[in-house]
């Protein structure tokens, strides 16, 4: 018979989801951080609220909502 159990991801508590094979291998990671290549997160820089690598924000913080956009710099947004 199978049965689940809970595991608590490693690099927490930027870590919200990981592998469940690999506990250590971040998949998903709160608000200002994204999953980096070495399965932890990394932070946005510091006017993104939500990036998916350090050089492509998402979304920028609320400090800067008003008066700034976010623009397409070759294959990065910046």
């Amino acid at each position: 018979s199978t049965s689940n159990t809970c595991m608590l991801c490693g690099n927490t508590p930027q870590c919200t989801a990981c592998n469940p094979t690999a506990p250590s291998q971040c998949t998903s990671c709160i608000a200002g951080f994204y999953p980096n290549s070495n399965g932890t997160c990394s932070a946005c820089p510091a006017y993104c609220a939500s990036c998916s690598t350090y050089g492509f924000c998402n979304t920028l913080t609320a400090q800067y909502s008003t008066g700034y956009v976010l623009v397409s710099t070759g294959s990065n947004t910046n």
